[in-house]
């Protein structure tokens, strides 16, 4: 949710008027249509007339990342993509080996397939290197973050830098983020997702690292560039700003500030995008400034004609809220029924037994001739589903206020403490001037405008691995080989890094008979998509993905993963029903239209047609995908 705040406010900040939904738009979905719940907790539903059972386990990647299990019957989906078996300081190890074994369908990423193994001794220690070696040149580091995710991490490793390290450092270190204070404030009350060091520390001491007094000290909480310079004050200083693509977010706005010092650095803990600014600065280049033209969007109040056809739009909108609202109002009351009772109260009498009466308008005139005794007084004047109570005649308590009983404790009289606090009218007065308040600083209509801006960045660019997150592709393919999927989609990476890793993996999974797709290859490739089958051949060359590009041209949207276990007899059935014939020879055979054969093959039992690519073909292959449950 934290996320989708910080996209959304950097959109509508810097790149353009984005009005299709708000903040308060995102609150809605996240209370109305998210449910949460907790790992290992089973969640059963019905899709389609199909009983599922939906379990997470921790993915290790961020706090709250999971691996999802999908449970249909005997058949096992698991979905595990951003996964991270190490342990990290704030999260356990990711539990993608833990799931149930031999799935019949594992998708998982491949962009982290150039990821090398490293403990946390050696990239701490080359974070902190790198960090302090431009310090004490008197230049600043600015870290590109996301929002909610690696962030935390990141911020406690630094912390833990800062309170170890002698002499004691003397850098400012900041958090420059639109929603910083809430996401660290959200994630202390998310003790249970954390490490078992992390809770046990909890529950031994009652200390919760993002909030002992050394973080709230170390750590300063920024919104904009201004308060970093406030805060922080001129010198050498690190700052953590939301935006690691750089295309957009605080920390592009930090970039044109110190892009130009070579004394400063930014240093990059994921790999950024490709196509990005992020990129751009980490691609190499002769030595020397990079000159860059970036466009740069800010928003500025509306003046002239564009505030005076603003304020008329609106005028209008009001005017158009305030009919519908009348309309409504006007049709309610039409159709609400009127109760007998339902009138104002407007006298309450005693009788002449003591008892407090409740008498209705129209029944004053027959209390006042009659007297209380009258059938006319009494009709209608109890309340329905109330009772009149022993003593009383009527429902209805009494209508004049008991003396205040004096009240003595073992010190005295009690203090009547009601004097003591606000009355109402001060907290009405109070509230006035909120809102009056509020009103003179209301924010006048704006919109966003952009400008080029020429940067000569001369600072320094590095990428500072292990702390994406992220297995390393060794011990993903060893998780893998250990799961034994029946089939393997491969998603998240580059066309390169999908084939090597697709070839790897079926390099080291041929006992199991695993397929292994690669829809973003065969989409890189130009198939629209289509799932490929890797066969374990080298990365494609142009011939090669243009032979590819036309198969998948040719098979169609057919989807690339086949569920079920369906027999020849099954097949030979649904051929009839659609008036192909067909017979079975020896060998397990069926044989149609005297060309084509349907058979299996492997241990799997798989089922493969034979034959030249004519109508018929494409006919019985759609027969056969029919008996299949095809994702």
């Amino acid at each position: 949710m934290l996320s989708c705040y910080i996209a959304v406010t950097e959109v509508s900040q810097e790149v353009s008027d984005f009005s299709l939904f708000g903040l308060e738009d995102i609150d809605k979905a996240f209370t109305n249509t998210v449910k949460p719940v907790k790992h290992h907790q089973p969640v059963k539903l019905v899709l389609q007339g199909t009983a599922l059972r939906i379990v997470g386990y921790p993915a290790g990647h961020m706090l709250g990342g999971t691996v999802w299990v999908l449970e249909a019957g005997s058949e096992v989906v698991v979905y595990g993509v951003d996964t991270n078996h190490n342990k990290e300081r704030h999260l356990n190890g990711g539990q993608l080996s833990h799931v149930p074994s031999r799935p019949a369908l594992l998708i998982t990423d491949c962009s982290r397939v150039h990821i090398k193994a490293m403990n946390r001794a050696t990239r701490e220690k080359a974070l902190k290197d790198a960090i302090l070696g431009v310090l004490r040149r008197q230049g600043s580091v600015l870290l590109p973050v996301d929002s909610a995710g690696r962030m935390l991490e990141l911020l406690l490793t630094l912390e833990k830098m800062w309170a170890t390290t002698e002499p004691r450092l003397p850098y400012p270190l900041a958090l420059l983020s639109h929603v910083g204070g809430s996401t660290i404030d959200y994630a202390r009350n998310m003790i249970e997702w954390m490490s078992d060091e992390v809770q046990r520390e909890f529950n031994v001491s009652n200390t919760n690292p993002l909030q002992t007094q050394h973080f709230k000290n170390t750590i300063r909480l920024c919104h904009c560039p201004a308060d970093v310079n406030r805060l922080c004050g001129p010198g050498p200083k690190v700052v953590l700003a939301t935006g690691i693509t750089l295309e957009a977010g605080l920390a592009r706005q930090m970039l044109l500030q110190w892009g130009a010092d070579p004394r400063n650095a930014v240093l990059f803990t994921q790999p950024p995008r490709g196509g990005t600014l992020a990129a751009d600065l980490l691609s190499p280049r002769p030595p020397g400034p990079l000159s860059l033209s970036l466009l740069v969007g800010r928003r500025v109040p509306l003046q002239g004609a564009e505030l005076e056809a603003f304020e008329a739009a609106r005028l209008l909108a009001e005017a158009a809220a305030a009919a519908a609202g009348e309309e409504e109002a006007a049709a309610a009351a039409a159709v609400l029924p009127m109760r007998e009772s339902s009138g104002v109260l407007s006298q309450l009498k005693r009788s002449n037994t003591g008892a407090v009466e409740q008498v209705l308008p129209e029944q004053h005139a027959a209390f006042d001739a009659f007297g209380s005794d009258s059938a006319m007084a009494e009709e209608g004047v109890l309340m329905d589903g109330f009772a009149p109570p022993a003593g009383a005649m009527y429902a209805m308590f009494p209508d004049e206020q008991e003396l205040l009983q004096q009240e003595w404790d073992a010190y005295g009289a009690v203090v009547d403490t009601s004097g003591l606090r606000m009355t109402d009218e001060a907290l009405e007065a109070g509230a006035a001037a909120a809102e009056e308040e509020d009103q003179d600083v209301e924010d006048v209509p704006t919109k966003v405008v952009h400008e080029q801006v020429s940067l000569s960045f001369a600072a320094t660019a590095q990428l500072l691995e292990g702390y994406s997150g992220a297995s390393d592709a060794r011990s993903l393919r060893t998780i893998v080989a250990n799961l034994a999927p029946r089939a393997l989609v491969l998603i998240g990476g580059g066309m390169i890094e999908t084939m090597e890793m697709a070839n790897a993996c079926k390099r080291e999974l041929p006992p199991q008979q695993t397929r292994v797709y690669t829809p973003a290859a065969a989409a890189a490739a130009g198939g629209g998509g289509e799932a490929m089958d890797v066969d374990g051949s080298a990365a494609l060359d142009d011939a090669a993905a243009a032979a590819v590009a036309a198969a998948a041209a040719a098979v169609g949207d057919h989807g690339g993963i086949f569920i079920g276990d369906v027999k020849l007899s099954e097949v030979k059935q649904a051929l009839a029903a659609v008036g192909v014939p067909s017979e079975f020879r020896p060998g397990g055979r069926l044989v149609v239209g005297g060309s084509l054969v349907v058979r299996r093959d492997g241990p799997e039992g798989q089922l493969l047609m034979e034959g030249p690519l004519c109508e018929d073909y494409f006919k019985v292959r759609d027969v056969v995908y029919s008996q299949y449950n095809v994702c």
